[in-house]
């Protein structure tokens, strides 16, 4: 209601920027509620507002490429990723690219393309830490390391647990902590260092 209702009050004075945020945040909130149908009218209205005319492009493509996933249209979400991997990611945000490298893996993971998506969650985690995201950066590794443990590498899906753990000490969240440490509890059992 309250996303319905400031909707209707957004002036036309207002910064891109702001109609922009206002846009991203309900059209996540949507896809989160699983409401594609609104999250596509208000990505559609996003588009067309007059505030934003040229602007945020990638932004846009990148909620555009999300709404896909989320759905559950991989085929439509390969497409786009595609189609944004040729353009200059020079020029966006850190943040932006990791949320799309994040994507990118996402679908190769869906895909069972297992190193494609490991390569993916690594580009993603390397923009978080330029960004100083520490806790996108953290979800990206523990990403990956899952990646590894469900393809029994575990060499690998232990380097990528430990780095999370410095990670999560780094945010001092205990659930997080928590859940890595039990993780690399589980591979100290497979490794037989029953001890650690």
């Amino acid at each position: 209601a309250f996303v319905q209702y400031y909707h209707s009050s957004i002036p036309e004075w207002m910064e891109a920027e702001e109609v922009s945020n206002f846009y991203s945040s309900a059209i996540h909130l949507w896809i989160d509620r699983g409401d594609f149908e609104q999250a596509e009218k208000y990505l559609d209205e996003l588009k067309s507002h007059p505030a934003l005319k040229n602007q945020n492009l990638f932004e846009i493509f990148l909620t555009e490429l999300n709404l896909s996933y989320r759905k559950g249209d991989l085929l439509s979400a390969e497409k786009q990723a595609e189609a944004m991997r040729l353009l200059d990611l020079s020029v966006e945000s850190d943040e932006q690219k990791a949320r799309f490298y994040n994507l990118c893996a996402l679908i190769s993971k869906d895909r069972k393309r297992w190193e494609e998506a490991s390569s993916y969650f690594d580009q993603a985690s390397g923009f978080a830490k330029k960004a100083e995201r520490v806790d996108q950066e953290l979800g990206l590794r523990m990403n990956s390391a899952a990646i590894f443990m469900e393809r029994g590498d575990w060499s690998q899906a232990y380097q990528r647990y430990v780095e999370c753990l410095v990670l999560a000490r780094k945010l001092e969240n205990k659930i997080l902590l928590a859940y890595v440490t039990q993780n690399l509890g589980n591979l100290y059992l497979i490794f037989g260092r029953w001890t650690e």
